[in-house]
């Protein structure tokens, strides 16, 4: 049983930005492993970690065509719904990936356009939290950016649905149209 001190300092920490996602990570595995699961602060510190907002930040290159099938698109939905969610559960590495997606980390909207060379971005948003159905699947709250022009970029490798990059690393690889498009206001 934790203390109501333990606790606060907990979330104190949480609330800080100070831990990457690795150190969120361990962080949550050594929190959660010293408590049982019907321990009055377990569903209030797990919930608290699914929203912290680790001090390093990624773009996540996310396909939204279940199937590379632009007839199911999923993106108008997530929009007007203010998610994000992945539904592919035979992907037991996209899922984990998805897992990985944190508050603060920004969605962008892709399709392969020429396989192997580049792809279409369809929109992007910032994560704002995280949230689960009631069947305990994964949805992620977004806050869209309201613009919908479509721009064609290097695929950098973008070949899952699922694709996590480092915000530095896309920043340094991509052409001044991409920061304009991601950056407007």
């Amino acid at each position: 049983m934790m203390t109501a001190d333990q606790r606060m300092k907990v979330l104190k920490t949480l609330s800080s930005s100070s831990l990457t996602r690795t150190g969120l990570e361990a962080y949550r595995e050594r929190i959660l492993d010293m408590l049982a699961e019907d321990d009055p602060s377990y569903a209030e510190l797990t919930r608290a970690f699914d929203n912290a907002v680790p001090s390093d930040s990624y773009l996540v290159f996310m396909g939204f065509c279940p199937g590379a099938d632009f007839a199911r698109r999923q993106d108008t939905r997530w929009r007007t719904l203010g998610i994000c969610e992945f539904e592919f559960d035979q992907s037991e590495t996209q899922v984990r990936r998805f897992s990985t997606i944190r508050v603060g980390d920004q969605i962008i909207l892709k399709k392969r356009e020429i396989i192997g060379k580049t792809m279409k971005l369809y929109g992007h948003g910032k994560v704002i939290g995280v949230d689960y159905t009631a069947e305990g699947r994964r949805v992620l709250k977004m806050a869209w950016h309201p613009d919908e022009t479509i721009i064609e970029v290097s695929l950098m490798g973008c070949n899952s649905t699922v694709n996590l990059k480092k915000t530095a690393t896309v920043l340094n690889e991509m052409p001044p149209e991409f920061h304009q498009w991601l950056y407007q206001d």
